[in-house]
């Protein structure tokens, strides 16, 4: 089931990082890898909205990351300014803006990208979690297994769409499976919200396809 709220904001492409002035060293924004160039964001509210489209790392999973929640996180512009910045982004694709209950177009027009590696199961108080980060340290972030494992095997399917008809293909055998984890629907809804949980820490990355 996905979290209750508005139209998730997704950022689409690599950030590659900031870029600066040969002279005086400021900055002018950062440089995201999308559709085979690197398109500048401009420095200031445009990267940093894109950067927030990732979702912070202590609220995703439990709120959906809607303009709603990335606006909270700019005090000081009002929500005219957001939807104009938003608006911008969305026209440049280097944001999505997502329903999950009527994510065809999406699922179907974009492909994951994962970076980091897997540190496999962990067990916790509440049950079994899988590691991501960089071997030897511990992990950057805790995910369920179902997130762990799109995680591994998205990079290899054509789509967001073929990766989440892909789980709930091979989920039918599993041991304890819910109705939900085999239903299509269910997990491209899911997939959605998924995106954030790997988004907020740098776990991989959204690309528009062709």
């Amino acid at each position: 089931m996905s979290l209750p709220g508005g139209a998730r904001l997704l950022p689409v492409g690599q950030r590659l990082g900031e870029l600066h002035t040969g002279t005086g060293g400021e900055t002018r924004g950062l440089l995201v890898h999308t559709g085979g160039e690197a398109v500048l964001v401009e420095d200031g509210d445009p990267a940093d909205l894109w950067d927030v489209a990732h979702g912070l790392t202590a609220v995703v999973g439990h709120v959906a990351w809607d303009r709603g929640q990335v606006g909270a996180v700019f005090p000081d512009l009002g929500p005219a300014d957001v939807d104009r910045l938003v608006e911008d982004l969305l026209a440049r694709r280097l944001l999505a803006e997502v329903d999950p209950d009527d994510a065809e177009g999406f699922l179907a027009g974009h492909r994951w990208y994962s970076r980091l590696s897997g540190l496999g199961y962990l067990e916790r108080d509440h049950g079994w979690v899988c590691g991501i980060g960089v071997p030897g340290a511990p992990p950057v972030r805790e995910v369920s297994p179902r997130v762990y494992e799109f995680w591994s095997l998205a990079p290899e399917l054509g789509s967001l769409a073929e990766a989440a008809d892909f789980l709930a293909a091979a989920a039918v055998d599993d041991p304890g499976v819910t109705a939900a984890e085999t239903d299509p629907a269910a997990v491209r809804a899911a997939v959605v919200d998924w995106l954030h949980d790997l988004l907020c820490v740098g776990a991989g990355w959204l690309e528009a396809l062709p």
